[in-house]
């Protein structure tokens, strides 16, 4: 259980990504179970990395260079196969070190900093991907993360 100690002298975040640790993620900010919760640490990288991965580069009217063109590939039908998918990903990747580095100050706690992402699992079945990734953060920590993304026919 986190204690306020868990938070002192941290930014943190709202929690808006919350795994179950059997499946998919799910969205919500509350919901039956929670009326809200802070995260900071590998928690917070995590929820930074998917905002990423999943806003469209160019969609920030501000922040033009923010976001990936990862989904915008999948709603294209550009991504077929397992090695679409991987390889789209690593571009991905390249994108999210580079923007959440150049978002990150200088006092940032390794633990909240971006070291590493890899697929380590894809299935692509019945209008559906789910990819399993391994987030990994600059303190060496690593999360799991199962990110269904509905394809559109």
């Amino acid at each position: 259980m986190s204690t306020i100690l868990d938070y002192q002298g941290r930014r943190y975040d709202l929690l808006g990504f919350r795994p179950d640790g059997r499946g998919p993620l799910l969205q919500s900010l509350f919901d039956e179970q929670s009326t809200g919760e802070i995260i900071t640490g590998i928690g917070k990288l995590s929820q930074r990395f998917l905002l990423e991965l999943m806003t469209d580069v160019g969609s920030m009217k501000f922040l033009p260079t923010r976001g990936t063109t990862f989904l915008q590939s999948i709603r294209q039908g550009k991504l077929q196969t397992e090695e679409d998918v991987l390889a789209e990903f690593n571009f991905a990747v390249a994108d999210i070190r580079r923007n959440l580095a150049d978002e990150d100050p200088t006092d940032t706690p390794d633990d909240e900093r971006f070291s590493d992402a890899q697929v380590e699992a894809i299935t692509i079945a019945a209008g559906q991907l789910q990819m399993t990734i391994a987030l990994t953060s600059r303190a060496g920590e690593s999360r799991q993360i199962i990110l269904p993304i509905k394809i559109l026919p």
